[in-house]
């Protein structure tokens, strides 16, 4: 594999053997950015891979919450929908300057999927 920067004039960025992708929609033409991408091999492999609905909410706070983690993982069904949560401010590059601190929450995939299912059915009683 051959990779190169978008958004630095295709600055070739290195050779690999291996592609690892934690999104199975990069090789999609869901992803603009990577819609004309010549990777062939690696959109064979993911097209039948099933999609797992998830509800995802990103909430910013004023100013930092000072919890002392930058993650956590919810089980065990007390928690309802929710999955997990990370401290969005605590990855690289996405520091920001005007002090409030941004959290992702994601749902676990089969509240979800009980969720939008409910939403449907919602909507076809109103036809």
């Amino acid at each position: 594999w051959s990779i190169a920067s978008h958004k630095n004039k295709k600055k070739a960025l290195g050779e690999f053997d291996w592609l690892v992708a934690s999104d199975r929609l990069s090789a999609t033409d869901n992803r603009a950015d990577l819609r004309n991408a010549p990777l062939p091999e690696f959109k064979s492999r993911v097209k039948n891979i099933a999609n797992v609905p998830s509800l995802t909410l990103m909430v910013a706070f004023e100013r930092p919450l000072e919890l002392p983690l930058d993650g956590i993982q919810f089980q065990g069904g007390s928690s309802g929908a929710l999955g997990w949560a990370a401290r969005d401010t605590s990855k690289p590059g996405r520091e920001r300057s005007d002090g409030r601190e941004c959290w992702v929450v994601q749902s676990e995939p089969k509240k979800a999927q009980s969720i939008l299912d409910s939403i449907k059915k919602k909507e076809n009683n109103f036809e």
